[in-house]
């Protein structure tokens, strides 16, 4: 299955290996911005090191993700209420590929993969701003790897395309207010603001890449958001697997990924829930403290079983299983089977799902690549799919109404479901 992530993961190297000097910078606000070019990296937090990884014990519930379960056919509307939020769409706020979406405190922000833009919503819709700064001047950034966002200071952090590699921090207006070097770490897969002093990252440990001796058995790693200084997170995974695989010809370098995203985000609790390692931590404060262990998956030279949680609500865990085919010779990894299986905290009770949306009358996968409020889950349904499913007759309630009314060219539809 070619993904969205083995597209971004090419797109990436691509410019690593020919990036060019970008001219040009930005007018707005020049004499204010000034101060913010100066690297941060003279300020030292002193508590950047902080934080317990709790033990798990044998009272932890466990979820055998290996078994056959039953099938079971979930309508939404039966455990979830959802709003439907159609995207005001301007010249300025074209969404089209959204990367990674953010919903907190009455905003909406997306990491717009094809314009290299984070664009920014009222919960009701109405865009009110964005953060376009791509370019070669010292307020902008070249390319956006990774991002996360700090809702309680309406900043955004963009790990930029540099050498050194660079996080610059954004306030909503798209204005930079500092910029500190990483090192020590390659780009992450996964980025979230873990408390007020450090970002949490996942460093993917592609086996075949000439970065995975710095991954090593530590793919969690800490940023200082003051200094940049790096601290492995204490989870030590000595044969950790990757998404992807990776080879070298010469100049350039091939790249193969599934989508599959081992931490979530939630209010302020960072959920870490790595492929093949068998505990699931929640964040506390400054613990991760376990949650739940899952069985380990198998694994062999061409195919490998990972795992993570793909939503998590008060009563229930979504867990996504996934087999990886992989072919060595061509540089490709594929998903060969798939399954979501759904856990009841209440009633121990594990079976495979499957959810259906009334107002499509299909079923619809429930995953986040973002930060999202408490039992909150949110859905993208392009302006095609639903012209489609308009004029095939399965849409109803307000989707139809907001279909009907839609242009080719519009912004797609948010399904925020918030589980009861």
């Amino acid at each position: 299955m070619t993904s969205y992530l083995m597209n971004r993961t090419i797109a990436i190297f691509t410019l690593c290996l020919n990036i060019l000097t970008l001219i040009g910078c930005s007018s707005k606000k020049a004499n204010d911005e000034t101060s913010s070019l100066t690297d941060s990296t003279a300020v030292v937090s002193d508590s950047a090191d902080t934080l317990t990884v709790l033990p798990a014990d044998d009272s932890l519930p466990y979820v055998d993700l290996t078994k056959t379960y039953p099938l079971k056919k979930i309508d939404l509307r039966e455990v979830a209420d959802i709003k439907y939020v159609q995207l005001e769409t301007t010249d300025k706020s074209l969404v089209s590929y959204p990367s990674k979406i953010y919903l907190r405190d009455g905003k909406i922000l997306f990491e717009e993969f094809k314009s290299q833009e984070v664009l920014a919503f009222n919960e009701d819709g109405t865009f009110f701003t964005k953060i376009s700064r791509q370019g070669g001047g010292p307020q902008e950034y070249r390319y956006i790897l990774n991002s996360c966002v700090d809702f309680d200071n309406e900043l955004v952090y963009i790990w930029d395309l540099t050498f050194p590699p660079k996080i610059k921090v954004y306030d909503y207006d798209g204005y930079m207010q500092r910029e500190f070097t990483v090192s020590d770490i390659p780009t992450p897969d996964a980025m979230y603001l873990f408390d007020e002093n450090r970002l949490i990252v996942h460093c993917d440990p592609d086996p075949t890449s000439e970065e995975a001796q710095i991954v090593g058995s530590y793919p969690y790693r800490f940023i200082d958001i003051h200094t940049g200084k790096t601290t492995p997170v204490d989870i030590e995974i000595p044969d950790a697997v990757s998404n992807k695989i990776s080879k070298r010809s010469g100049e350039y370098i091939s790249v193969s990924s599934i989508s599959i995203n081992p931490m979530l985000k939630r209010n302020n609790e960072v959920i870490v829930s790595d492929y093949t390692y068998p505990i699931v931590y929640l964040q506390q404060g400054s613990q991760l403290k376990p949650l739940v262990r899952k069985s380990e998956c198998s694994r062999s030279d061409t195919k490998e079983t990972m795992s993570v949680v793909r939503a998590i609500t008060d009563r229930y865990i979504l867990f996504y299983v996934a087999t990886k085919s992989i072919d060595r010779d061509k540089c490709t990894v594929s998903i060969e089977k798939e399954t979501e299986l759904l856990y009841d905290r209440k009633t121990k009770e594990v079976n495979e799902v499957e959810f259906i949306n009334p107002d499509t009358g299909k079923s619809v996968r429930l995953s986040w690549s973002g930060d999202m409020p408490r039992n909150t889950i949110v859905k993208t349904y392009a302006p095609e799919v639903l012209d489609l499913y308009n004029n095939k007759g399965y849409l109803s309630g307000k989707l139809k109404d907001i279909a009907e009314q839609m242009d080719p060219e519009d912004n797609p539809v948010l399904a925020i479901i918030t589980f009861k």
